[in-house]
């Protein structure tokens, strides 16, 4: 599952541009990352602009819609209380920072060993789960309490920048990025579809041709009551019907490469329902034990969550992190 997610959030995404060549650009990498037989559509970069557009917009706002950045150090583990969340301990905050090889990998490109700072994007997967802990009610200890704790797994470090901005655009890009991988899964399943109802298709069609083979032979002379073959193909005839329907359907959807087109540009309008953002708050102590509106004490934390396709759920944190307090990578055993 979470290869589409390191698609979505990868740092090859396409290069950043001047914003009169983002469409273009976004064009061009669409249909790179679908099918670059697209190119021989007539008149295919009219047809797909204005969905492209309307792709590249609902990125833009989804990257907006995430809250300022939290600072990834020791001392913002102590009194951040959403960082304090995320990781088990400051210890093993840079012990993630120091082996993320896409962190350093930035760090060594221009424009990260020219920054005192660098921007990107966490992603986690929040874990809600109940447990029997022990706790203070009516001003005695308790145990046994059912409790809610909250944690976070699989945290990830992307989409960096030397400043917000070059990481935002480091985002955006990966958003349109798992546009084109949707329009992409969207031809794959069509074209396995089609190949699948062709496999039933030869297997019905023989069934029925053994089955009249039968009833013109042996079945004629015993009667097709004898072994329930008149019923049996009567059944096979319909089903085989039924499927020669599906299989018509199936090959008018990508038939041709101005029907995949027409595919790609169905999946970018839906651009906007493909990714929404979920805002999350909620109130926990330092052990991440979520507190109810009756308790007192406890930190309260806000965070966003992307939702892709209406299944998977990523919470997606900005961060910065000052390059001075990034741990050197571990070398290689020899």
């Amino acid at each position: 599952m979470f290869d589409f997610l390191r698609e979505l959030f990868s740092t090859g995404s396409p290069a950043c541009c001047q914003p009169g060549d983002e469409l273009d650009t976004a064009i061009e990498h669409l249909i790179g990352s679908t099918d670059p037989r697209l190119k021989l559509v007539p008149r295919y970069w009219d047809r797909l602009a204005p969905a492209v557009s309307r792709a590249l917009q609902a990125a833009h706002q989804c990257t907006e819609s995430l809250f300022q950045s939290h600072e990834l150090t020791r001392s913002a583990y102590a009194l951040d209380p959403l960082v304090h969340a995320l990781y088990a301990s400051s210890d093993q905050l840079q012990e993630r920072l120091a082996a993320n090889p896409d962190l350093h990998g930035f760090l060594a490109t221009p424009a990260g060993r020219g920054s005192n700072r660098i921007y990107g994007l966490l992603t986690a997967t929040r874990v809600e789960k109940p447990r029997l802990g022990i706790a203070l009610q009516d001003g005695l200890l308790r145990r046994d309490v059912e409790q809610t704790v909250l944690q976070f797994s699989d945290t990830r470090l992307l989409a960096f920048g030397a400043d917000e901005q070059a990481s935002h655009m480091a985002l955006m890009w990966s958003v349109f990025d798992y546009y084109a991988h949707r329009a992409l899964h969207r031809l794959s399943e069509l074209r396995e579809r089609r190949e699948t109802l062709e496999a039933r298709y030869h297997l019905y069609l023989g069934k029925l041709r053994s089955l009249e083979h039968y009833h013109r032979g042996i079945g004629g002379l015993l009667g097709e009551a004898a072994g329930g073959q008149g019923s049996s193909r009567e059944e096979t005839a319909q089903e085989l019907a039924l499927i020669e329907h599906q299989l018509h359907d199936a090959v008018a959807d990508i038939g041709s490469l101005d029907d995949h087109l027409e595919r790609v540009i169905e999946v970018l309008d839906e651009a906007p329902r493909l990714i929404h953002i979920d805002i999350i708050d909620r109130r926990i102590d330092r052990t991440g034990v979520v507190l109810s509106g009756l308790q007192s004490g406890g930190d309260a934390i806000e965070f966003a969550e992307a939702v892709f396709h209406g299944e998977v759920r990523r919470a997606a944190i900005r961060v910065s992190i000052p390059v001075a307090e990034i741990p050197p990578a571990p070398r290689p055993r020899l």
